[in-house]
């Protein structure tokens, strides 16, 4: 059984126990009416809350740039040297303002400079990997724990920056809470799409304008 805090109710900040194969209203021991709407939201937080605990702080932003045919590059080593300054300079800024930016391996190897001023957590299954700057750590843990043990050292805020496999790993266990997109005025026609895998994300664009000459700058807000 599960417990998880479903916030908007008169016990809101209860714990609520369910079910793990809970499917409907009727499963749910909440004290509380519940409609669709309501089981769907209450889904969500569940998932979330399984997979990085319900009182968990850590703010996860997915930062990525995308062509204007909603890709990220034309294979997984491909540099990101098609990107305008402005979206450079976007990454840099808030990745260093999150204090903490997550990667995976073959994105972490297409870079051609190290990213000071900020922590680089590297998803790998080879975390015997080693690198030669102090701000870098490889790690194997997995999305939930991996949080949570930054929370530990005082961070709250975390940046997923790619590549898809990682993207659709932290989108598949609900862990993602905003999303912001630049696009770019180019496209391959084929490539990697932004999530590797199959995900299911509902959002609400909380903010979208041009960035620079030809760029868009998208902010979304992930809601279920």
């Amino acid at each position: 059984m599960w417990r998880a805090f479903f916030p908007g109710q008169a016990n809101e900040g209860q714990p609520v126990a369910i079910h793990e194969n809970f499917t409907k209203c009727s499963d749910l021991d909440a004290g509380f009416p519940c409609n669709k709407a309501y089981f769907r939201n209450f889904l969500s937080a569940t998932i979330k809350s399984s997979s990085r605990g319900v009182e968990s702080e850590m703010k996860v932003t997915l930062l990525m740039a995308l062509t204007a045919d909603g890709l990220i590059g034309k294979d997984d080593a491909h540099l990101t040297d098609w990107t305008a300054a402005e979206d450079k300079k976007l990454f840099k800024s808030f990745t260093q303002k999150a204090g903490v930016v997550i990667m995976g391996s073959k994105t972490f190897d297409t870079l051609d400079r190290p990213l000071p001023g900020r922590k680089v957590v590297i998803l790998t299954r080879k975390k015997n990997r080693a690198a030669p700057w102090d701000n870098v750590t490889f790690t194997d843990l997995p999305p939930g724990e991996l949080l949570e043990s930054l929370e530990k050292e005082g961070h709250q805020h975390a940046v997923v920056s790619g590549g898809a496999t990682i993207n659709a790993l932290f989108a598949r266990h609900g862990l993602i809470d905003e999303i912001i997109l630049t696009y770019s005025p180019t496209i391959f026609g084929s490539g990697v799409p932004l999530f590797a895998k199959e995900v299911s994300m509902n959002l609400s664009l909380e903010k979208v304008r041009r960035m620079g000459d030809n760029m868009i700058y998208a902010h979304y807000k992930v809601i279920a």
